[in-house]
């Protein structure tokens, strides 16, 4: 499958310095600058601002998307560029005619605010990197991340509802839709059923204590927090090399405050291993003196516990610590910049310190990073969590901007939020509320993509050009899919999630790319089925052979499985026996849905309607 590459261009414009003794080069000279400004402005004009995409296989692509996504052809894009020249002349971004890409087109990753901001970029760590896995020869995997839920809700009499909530737990498991890394997705798989089996646990636990503490507070007059424990997890690398991910929990059993966490789990993609701290650098006393320093310098000592040093020290090197000879590595996770090295609150500092972060860029070159799990490109797509802000540059000017949003209101079933751009500030309708939300590079503009919540658990696309509503003129837009449990890794190839009622009630994906004004144009008319299982009933008018040009019928007995459809016309169905692939056109347009006149539940056995 082919997919549109964009890459905007830049024009490393030159200026000629004439002789003051030659009055006639010094005519020519100012002919020749006058025609190079003229070249810059018709090469900003005619290229959009945006990001490059790239094959499945990891080719470059110029040409327009094919297979009817009607996307437009954009081979007046210049190959190879990283920004466009006008904007980082605007912001100054190289005195000394260094490109934008490695002066101002990288933020600095430093938080301002602890851990309630996250950066886009990682200042020079990424300068002079390739853009894209394609350019790097990487090939990017579908992640599927899908969140469990156990709430412990009651009747009691002395809530004035009748119905009280106990507790909540929630926890997620990860995997990939790629088949060709069963030994990632068996790690990927044993690390899932864990965190299930970790979260039942968890929830009779809470259960236990939130009813104690409840009826507790309740004979004395107070008020009263359910209990809880919710883990969030987030994709940082999903690649043919690498697979990391960060889970972070929040949890609250009473007491002045709730506590929080966050683990880094690293594995290699081919083999399923997971990555241990020797596996991806060779220096261990080089990586501590680093990870010391940069506390030093991001937090000073004053913030940290007097012992840090030494708690730093047995992390680095897997030493015994506690009481009962305890023993535990240091957290980390792999990143598009380099290795990201988290301490818990009170491990290294107080509370009020949060969980603390050191950025480790790869081209560090004292730590001795293990090259095959150095990512060599960038990423368009960036998890925006709530109450979180993200620096990220949003119109292209060289300069980071923050983006955050939260919660603002909520009226019975409407959930309200506040979304933020450069300190412009829009209301989002989120409907039953938001459930992930990224901040995506598309090919005019940097979007907001917040995922909400319907009715039967349906989702929606929120969308908003950040960069207008960093100007002062915020406008959300609505498509009607979602991403589901699918963690979209690029802007030119992420999946969402549909229904379709043709042949049953079932749900569909299909591949996308963010198109002109932001709003997701299809890579391809068919969305795909998670295999629908059918039996004929009759013998089925069909199509089958090269193009489905043979005419033909599904005999009475057959088995088969429904694999793909345009969710209008006409179904894929696969033999389960022989794998011929048959086309049955069904007339949606009468009630039920029939086949050259037979209804569909007259032709399959398992046509399964919702509502």
């Amino acid at each position: 499958m082919k997919k549109q590459i964009l890459i905007t261009a830049i024009l490393m414009s030159t200026s000629l310095t004439a002789c003051s003794s030659n009055p006639l080069l010094e005519k020519v000279t100012e002919e020749i600058n006058t025609a190079v400004e003229k070249a810059v402005e018709v090469v900003n004009d005619v290229v959009p601002k945006g990001i490059g995409t790239k094959n499945s296989d990891g080719e470059e692509d110029g040409s327009a998307a094919e297979d009817g996504d009607g996307s437009e052809n954009n081979d007046a894009a210049v190959k190879d560029g990283a920004s466009e020249n006008d904007k980082a002349a605007k912001k100054g971004a190289s005195e000394n005619g260094d490109s934008a890409e490695e002066n101002g087109g990288a933020g600095n990753g430093a938080a301002e605010n602890g851990n309630m901001e996250e950066s886009a970029e990682s200042g020079k760590a990424a300068a002079g990197r390739a853009k894209t896995a394609a350019k790097a020869g990487r090939k990017l995997l579908h992640p599927v991340v899908e969140e469990k839920r156990f709430n412990d809700y009651s009747a009691v009499g002395e809530v004035s509802s009748g119905v009280q909530l106990f507790c909540t737990a929630k926890s997620c498991t990860v995997g990939v839709r790629e088949e060709e890394y069963p030994q990632l997705q068996a790690a990927l798989d044993e690390y899932s059923q864990s965190e299930m089996s970790a979260l039942e646990g968890m929830y009779h636990l809470l259960s236990q204590s939130g009813r104690k503490d409840f009826y507790a507070q309740q004979s004395g007059g107070e008020g009263f927090s359910p209990h809880s424990e919710e883990s969030t997890i987030t994709i940082l690398l999903a690649d043919d090399r690498v697979f990391s991910f960060i889970k972070e929990t929040s949890s609250f059993s009473g007491g002045a405050h709730g506590g929080e966490t966050t683990l880094g789990y690293n594995y290699d993609s081919q083999t399923g291993e997971q990555l241990g701290l020797s596996a991806v650098i060779s220096d261990r006393e080089a990586l501590y003196e680093e990870i010391i320093a940069r506390l030093a310098e991001d937090y000073g000592d004053a913030d940290l516990f007097p012992e840090y040093k030494e708690t730093v020290h047995q992390q680095v090197f897997d030493q015994a610590a506690g009481v009962g000879n305890y023993s535990y590595s240091l957290k980390f996770v792999l990143t598009h910049q380099g290795m990201t090295v988290y301490f818990n609150p009170y491990e290294i500092g107080p509370w009020t310190a949060g969980i603390v972060k050191v950025e480790i860029p790869y081209d560090n070159e004292k730590v001795g990073f293990n090259q095959k799990y150095i990512c060599t490109y960038d990423t368009d797509v960036h998890k925006l969590n709530e109450y979180k802000s993200l620096s990220i540059d949003i119109d292209g000017d060289g300069s980071l901007e923050k983006v955050s949003y939260g919660l603002a209101d909520k009226k019975d079933v409407m959930t309200f939020y506040t979304l933020t751009a450069d300190g412009k500030e829009m209301t989002l309708d989120g409907y039953y509320g938001i459930s992930v939300a990224y901040v995506m590079q598309g090919e005019d503009g940097v979007y907001f993509y917040g995922e909400c919540r319907s009715d039967n658990d349906y989702r929606y696309l929120t969308i908003v050009n950040l960069e207008s509503l960093a100007e002062g003129n915020g406008e959300s837009s609505i498509y009607q899919s979602g991403f589901y449990d699918s963690v979209p890794m690029e802007a030119g190839n992420f999946e969402l999630h549909n229904r379709t009622a043709l042949l049953s009630t079932v749900p569909v994906i299909r591949d996308y790319r963010i198109g002109a004004g932001g709003m997701p144009v299809p890579l391809k008319e068919e969305y795909r089925i998670d295999r629908w299982e059918l039996t004929a009933l009759t013998d089925v008018p069909t199509f089958t052979g090269e193009g489905f040009a043979k005419k033909t019928v599904i005999p009475a007995g057959t088995k088969v499985y429904w694999v793909a459809t345009d969710s209008e016309t006409y179904g894929i169905l696969e033999d389960s026996a022989t794998g011929r692939s048959y086309k049955v056109f069904v007339d949606e347009s009468t009630w039920p849905h029939n086949i050259e006149g037979k209804s569909v539940e007259e032709c399959f056995d398992g046509v399964l309607f919702a509502g």
